[in-house]
């Protein structure tokens, strides 16, 4: 049986991300953590930091929606002047 692995993800403009930012995704086998830190506001601790963004970018590159159905239109970054971009290595 053929595996799909993911070594890397690129996303711009995407919702909370207005500048390009390159995520590793290639891990050694098992579960992740994942958190972040809030460098706008501290005390939110690591909400608000685009990890759910993150879930939702990797879907739209992989079946053109998100998981609650936002298509391309709806999905340009809050306060982004660039373009909306997702790549998947």
């Amino acid at each position: 049986m053929a595996a799909i692995e993911f070594y890397s993800i690129s996303i711009q403009g995407f919702r909370s991300f207005c500048s390009r930012q390159v995520m590793k995704l290639r891990q050694p086998v098992g579960l992740a953590y994942m958190t972040g830190r809030n460098l706008v506001k501290p005390k939110m601790g690591p909400n608000a930091v685009g990890k759910s963004s993150l879930w939702d970018a990797l879907v739209w590159a992989l079946y053109g929606k998100t998981p609650s159905g936002l298509k391309a239109g709806a999905l340009q970054g809050w306060k982004c002047t660039t373009q909306c971009r997702v790549a998947l290595r």
